[in-house]
């Protein structure tokens, strides 16, 4: 599996998480019916290792994890639950060996899914960096 869902699968199975959102844990893409909170998430890129003798398997990827509510203290819970499950983890993720997962950014935003004022969202980004093979 990639590493997206191994981390998606590991966000799922922490309990502090489901309790919150169930497996409302979406790529890239948030479903029109969607109920929140949720968190969405996308990849800034994946940095592959090079030696001169050719590709290593080493790889480093970013990822941001929107954490998305109606009410901003939920975002925030979402935000901890996130960096909690996933900072400092190191160890095998499915058929991954994960060297190290790294929290590089937490900042606050807001979302409005129209021009009514009553669809913002309150959204906290976790930016995460993994490094594994």
């Amino acid at each position: 599996m990639t590493i997206q869902a191994e981390l998606t699968t590991r966000l799922e199975a922490d309990g502090t998480l489901s309790s919150l959102i169930g497996s409302r844990i979406y790529p890239a893409k948030i479903p029109v019916d969607a109920v929140y909170p949720l968190i969405r998430y996308q990849t800034d890129g994946i940095e592959r290792s090079y030696a001169m003798s050719g590709v290593l398997d080493a790889k480093e990827a970013d990822l941001v994890y929107d954490c998305i509510a109606e009410r901003y203290s939920t975002a925030r819970q979402l935000s901890a639950a996130v960096i909690s499950s996933l900072e400092g983890y190191t160890g095998t993720l499915g058929s991954l060996l994960i060297h190290a997962i790294f929290i590089d950014d937490e900042r606050d935003g807001r979302m409005l899914e129209s021009a009514d004022d009553d669809s913002l969202k309150y959204v906290v980004h976790v930016s995460v960096r993994a490094v594994y093979e």
